[in-house]
């Protein structure tokens, strides 16, 4: 079954929006910052215990980032790709392009307009 939003449904969801979008844009600077990190590793030595703590500690922060990814879609909304902070949100037929957007800061959303000729 397809999740559904009207305009006032889909603004209900915005508290919800704005705690699972903070996650992944913590996450992802969590992630970065242990990847500037990381120890370049010389073929055929063991990485040290410290690299071994930071590539787990990645591994944690990017399956936190596709679990809050995934909590998205099962709510039936997408992140976009290019900008982590926007999210869309199904409309009334349950189609991501004739429904809403929503941006992290926002108290609102907005509805989803299609450029001609534009998907």
């Amino acid at each position: 079954m397809k999740n559904t939003y009207d305009k006032s449904r889909a603004e209900q969801l915005v508290p919800l929006l704005e705690v699972i979008v903070a996650e992944i844009l913590d996450r992802t600077r969590q992630a970065k910052d242990l990847e500037r990190t990381r120890e370049a590793q010389v073929e055929g030595q063991r990485p040290s215990p410290a690299e071994l703590e930071r590539r787990a500690a990645l591994a944690v922060q990017r399956r936190g980032i596709q679990m809050a990814i995934r909590e998205l879609e099962g709510l039936g909304c997408v992140v976009d790709e290019q900008d982590l902070t926007r999210v869309y949100i199904p409309g009334t037929d349950g189609k991501i392009d004739r429904g809403f957007s929503w941006q992290s800061g926002e108290k609102n959303v907005r509805v989803v307009t299609t450029q001609p000729g534009g998907s």
